[in-house]
């Protein structure tokens, strides 16, 4: 038995051409993808490294707020030491104590970013560099809820008339020290994320930075009237 090849309609070397015009179709349309893809890629990537540096310029905004009551913070803690040790609060001496700001940094953004896997897209340099900002705030985030419960405890002085009982003056004295060291563990971890945003070239965001005139709340003196200083700490929504 014979079997016969069939031979294409037009030839062998129309066929040829035929299919050589399809594999290059085919290539190009694959080359075309391909290039989309590549497009496609480039551009998720800059819109994540845009919002991942926003988010970074908002916390680092909201840190320097923090970092300016520095002082204020120093010289409460000094006030209210030297009123504990001394045992007694005067009547109408201490209306107000206040607080630090919380420091509570935005971390979605780059939790997005991460679990999706498009840190990968970034440089090592620069993916090392958002790590570390980001586990820096983590760190701050902790440590800024431990100094609000000291500042909380603290605060119960302003509700004392006379002499501070043992039980109370111990509690107070922890919340100092305790108030002292959550004040250096944040200034000590924010140089260190303001050293990284600075490598990473970005500048605190003007909306969440402190600006002159802004009222603090542990920056008012220990006699005003907490009425006024209600007042004063009120949120001044846009016009």
């Amino acid at each position: 038995m014979h079997f016969h090849v069939p031979k294409p309609l037009h030839g062998w070397r129309e066929f040829v051409g035929e299919v050589g015009i399809i594999v290059l179709g085919v290539s190009i349309a694959l080359g075309a993808d391909q290039a989309i893809e590549s497009v496609h890629a480039s551009q998720l990537a800059s819109q994540s490294r845009r919002d991942v540096r926003e988010e970074v310029a908002t916390n680092v905004g909201f840190y320097r707020g923090r970092l300016a009551e520095s002082e204020c913070v120093a010289r409460r803690l000094a006030e209210l030491s030297a009123i504990v040790e001394g045992g007694t609060v005067r009547k109408g001496t201490v209306t107000w104590v206040g607080r630090p700001g919380d420091f509570a940094p935005f971390s979605e953004r780059w939790r997005a970013v991460t679990s999706s896997a498009r840190s990968a897209m970034f440089s090592p340099s620069e993916q090392g560099s958002y790590d570390a900002i980001y586990g820096i705030f983590a760190r701050m985030d902790d440590e800024s809820k431990i100094e609000q419960e000291a500042w909380t405890n603290l605060n119960i002085i302003g509700r004392l008339n006379g002499p501070i009982d043992p039980a109370t003056r111990l509690t107070l004295l922890r919340s100092i020290e305790q108030a002292r060291r959550s004040d250096y563990v944040l200034r000590f971890a924010g140089y260190y994320a303001l050293f990284h945003a600075r490598r990473l070239g970005i500048a605190s965001n003007p909306d969440t930075s402190p600006k002159p005139g802004d009222v603090h709340s542990i920056c008012l003196p220990l006699s005003t009237d907490p009425a006024e200083a209600d007042k004063l700490l009120r949120p001044r929504l846009p016009n």
